[in-house]
């Protein structure tokens, strides 16, 4: 979690990047910059499987792969929040982007 957060997404993002929340498995972070854009060019960090098929980003070759970050609201970003518990917030804000993303785990 913190070598992706301090050596690919801060990388990525720059100075617009700003973590929100941290839990074990999962980040809420705010940008100023698409975050689409940068998982477009960065596809080998996401499972993009839950997005729907027509979606651009859409794809299965990370699809529950240990590691990879998978957003827990498919493609639909999150643009403000009122976080009352850690997993448990109310989405909406104009102009920025919020993600939340947690790693895929083993399934038993």
């Amino acid at each position: 979690m913190y070598d992706t957060w301090y050596n690919s997404l801060k990388k990525w993002f720059g100075p617009s990047l700003r973590l929100c929340f941290m839990d074990t498995d999962s980040f809420l972070f705010e940008t100023s910059i698409d975050p689409e854009a940068v998982m477009a060019q960065h596809p080998e960090l996401f499972d993009t499987s839950n997005y729907s098929k027509g979606h651009h980003l859409y794809d299965v070759k990370n699809m529950k792969v240990l590691g990879k970050f998978k957003s827990n609201y498919k493609h639909f970003l999150i643009q403000t929040f009122f976080l009352l518990f850690i997993h448990l917030f109310v989405p909406c804000r104009r102009n920025t982007w919020w993600l939340y993303f947690g790693i895929c785990r083993a399934e038993s």
